[in-house]
C-alpha cells in the first residue's frame, strides 16, 4: 500500500501556493543559500549555535559547517527531513543522516551542482513543480521571468 501510494504521489506535479523566493533568482546558489534561511538558522541557534557564524561577513562554509554541526539536536523537526532529502536527492548523499563530517563534502558539491547552467531547470524537473506562486508587494517588477510558472500574487498584508 505505502508503495503504491508513492508511486501514484510521486507523479503528481507540485504547486508551491505561497512563496518568497525571488523569480529573477529562484534558485540557491550555495549551500549556504539554504542552511542560512531562518527555518535552519533559528533551530541550530535554539540548541546552543553562536550566533557569531550568522554575520553577513562570516566566512559561508564555517556558516555552514556550523549548522550542519548542531543538526543532532533538531533531527526530529521536518527542516532536518527536508534538509536530508535536498542532500540526497540533489547533491548526491547516500547516508540515512547528516552529521558535521559530512560538511564540507555537501558545501562542495552543492558549489559544483548549482553552478550547473540548467540548474534551475534541473530543479524544477526533478521536484515536477509547475507552479510558484509568489508575494509580491503592489509595487514589485514583473518582467524578466517566466510567469507561467512564477506567478505573480498581490500580496496585501502591508
Amino acid at each position: 500500500l505505502v508503495a503504491d501510494l508513492t508511486s501514484a504521489l510521486s507523479n503528481v506535479p507540485l504547486i508551491d501556493p505561497h512563496s518568497h523566493i525571488d523569480p529573477l533568482a529562484p534558485v540557491s546558489k550555495s549551500l549556504d543559500d539554504i542552511l542560512g534561511y531562518h527555518y535552519y538558522t533559528e533551530l541550530a541557534h535554539s540548541a546552543g549555535m553562536s550566533q557569531a557564524v550568522l554575520a553577513k561577513d562570516a566566512d559561508p562554509r564555517e556558516r555552514v559547517r556550523e549548522i550542519v554541526k548542531f543538526m543532532d539536536r533538531y533531527d526530529n523537526t521536518a527542516q532536518y527531513g527536508w534538509f536530508v532529502d535536498i542532500a540526497q536527492t540533489f547533491l548526491g548523499f547516500d547516508g540515512k543522516r547528516v552529521t558535521a563530517a559530512d560538511a564540507d563534502k555537501l558545501f562542495d558539491a552543492a558549489t559544483k551542482t548549482f553552478a550547473h547552467p540548467d540548474w534551475e531547470k534541473q530543479v524544477l524537473a526533478k521536484t515536477k513543480l509547475e507552479k510558484i506562486f509568489l508575494t509580491n508587494e503592489f509595487d514589485d517588477p514583473l518582467e524578466g521571468f517566466d510567469t507561467s510558472v512564477y506567478v505573480p500574487c498581490l500580496r496585501t498584508d502591508t
